[in-house]
């Protein structure tokens, strides 16, 4: 997937408790030191966090959240691994997106500026999907994929239904100029099944949303999305992927996201799936001992 009158701690006491979420996030395990940075990019910033030491593996988030939705595995990972986290452009602490770029050329400059030559890559939703394009654009950079619920560009989404529940939320929030609200209103889409029934889960994705409504403002301001998508997109290239990848899917993500995973399988030359059992489009969030015992095994071998 591709790819946003009260202030914000009101909204979201209100949002949560309407729909049902409590708890706080987990505390975070422990390592030596952690690394903060920011990396200019053209027209805009990266911010990054980096800690560990060993292979290096790159975490890509999903589209309106930020790094911190790799809570649960970012400090595990990196007693094994050289681990690096950034925020997309136009999301978390990095820069905004208002004008024309690249994913892909933000995540170069961001390895270039890191010296980094070569890392696995895993990616979330459009974290997936940059990472795709990323491979096939510098396959000699790439040592492993892993591909969380991804998206692809070239996949035909089918058209928009815009009387699907949380587009009626979000259209209504948008009139009163709530933009926590339409950004927090992508809770209630069939991508969440399992999210917003799970309380912890529930509430630590609805602060990510709530916490990048910027991003929001900015689609609702140009009218767009300045991400371009490579031409020819990677879902006509994908047999050109060598490297070894692993494809997570949560059993109860959208059935668009059921058959990109299976597109996936069936065109990559070295692939894995694993499907997360009583998952939906987050497993890392919502099994995230599960997916940190796969990225584990898979990333290490």
């Amino acid at each position: 997937m591709n790819g946003r009158s009260l202030r914000g701690r009101a909204i979201c006491a209100v949002v949560v408790s309407t729909l049902g979420c409590r708890g706080t996030p987990a505390p975070l395990p422990t390592v030596a030191r952690i690394d903060t940075g920011r990396v200019v990019v053209p027209g805009s910033s990266v911010f990054y966090e980096r800690a560990g030491a060993g292979p290096t593996v790159v975490l890509l988030h999903a589209n309106y959240v930020d790094r911190r939705m790799w809570d649960p595995q970012f400090l595990t990972l990196a007693q094994h691994f050289d681990v690096i986290r950034y925020d997309a452009r136009g999301l978390g602490r990095s820069g905004p997106a208002r004008s024309a770029y690249s994913a892909v050329s933000d995540l170069r400059r961001l390895l270039s500026a890191l010296g980094i030559h070569r890392a696995s890559l895993v990616g979330s939703s459009m974290g997936g999907s940059t990472a795709l394009e990323y491979a096939l654009a510098s396959p000699g950079q790439v040592s492993r994929l892993v591909l969380l619920d991804p998206g692809v560009n070239g996949y035909a989404w089918p058209p928009t239904d815009l009387q699907e529940p949380w587009r009626v939320q979000a259209r209504a929030a948008l009139a009163t100029g709530d933009t926590v609200g339409v950004a927090t209103s992508w809770l209630n889409s069939d991508y969440l099944v399992v999210a917003r029934t799970d309380s912890g889960v529930c509430a630590e994705v609805h602060r990510l949303l709530a916490d990048n409504v910027g991003l929001w403002k900015g689609l609702i301001q140009d009218q767009r999305d300045w991400d371009s998508v490579p031409d020819p997109p990677a879902l006509t290239r994908l047999s050109k992927i060598t490297v070894p990848t692993l494809v997570i899917v949560g059993s109860y993500d959208s059935p668009d996201l059921q058959k990109i995973a299976d597109t996936l399988v069936a065109k990559l030359p070295h692939v894995k799936r694993s499907v997360i059992e009583g998952a939906d489009h987050f497993p890392n969030l919502e099994r995230p001992a599960r997916v940190l015992a796969l990225l584990r095994g898979f990333l290490g071998q």
